[in-house]
């Protein structure tokens, strides 16, 4: 399997079948990108926060722009909404939020071989 070098730093997320995982490379979110997809039917932004730590949300309204938000980091979603990352959640200025999606880091070898089946979210 060579959809990513063995040793690639990851961010794995299970779904409903704890046989199924869906990894995110964190150096597919280097230089402030967001990666928009869906794990488990279930649509998600993907990008690094204030710790460079991989946060993966339910997503707002797809696209979104990741803009300075002074002291953190803020997405803006597609109607213009404006969306601070917490550690448990996105927090829209109305106050809406989107949950942050459990998961837990390693290398892309250890995922690919403990799960019947490793979906590479790019």
């Amino acid at each position: 399997d060579d959809r990513l070098p063995e040793k690639a730093s990851v961010y794995g997320v299970v779904g409903a079948n704890p046989d199924e995982v869906w990894v995110v490379s964190i150096d597919d979110l280097r230089d402030d990108a967001i990666l928009t997809a869906e794990i488990d039917g279930r649509p998600v932004i993907a990008l690094l926060d204030a710790t460079d730590d991989i946060a993966v949300y339910d997503a707002p309204p797809t696209p979104v722009e990741r803009v300075d938000a002074g002291d953190g980091v803020a997405v803006v979603d597609a109607e213009g909404t404006r969306w601070r990352l917490a550690r448990n959640e996105l927090r829209s200025e109305g106050g809406e939020t989107r949950a942050r999606i459990p998961g837990r880091h390693g290398l892309w070898f250890a995922f690919r071989t403990h799960y019947n089946t490793a979906h590479v979210v790019s």
